[in-house]
């Protein structure tokens, strides 16, 4: 999506990420719910590791460095 998400074609994110067109539209119906699972992704990512500062019983100081790296 380099060069922004109505010039990307189908056929670029394939051959980026090393897969045919029917795996893509396996995972995803239009290249723009790539965006919308990233961000999915990316809060669980952010979700699991806050859980585990909290379990962990860290400072907050230390777990923001952590969740934010």
């Amino acid at each position: 999506f380099e060069t922004g998400i109505e010039d990307t074609k189908v056929e670029e994110i394939c051959q980026a990420a090393g897969v045919t067109k029917g795996t893509f539209y396996f995972h995803f119906a239009h290249k723009e719910d790539i965006l919308l699972e990233m961000g999915v992704e990316t809060a669980t990512i952010l979700n699991d590791t806050a859980n585990r500062c909290v379990r962990a019983d860290r400072g907050i100081n230390d777990s923001l460095r952590t969740v934010l790296n």
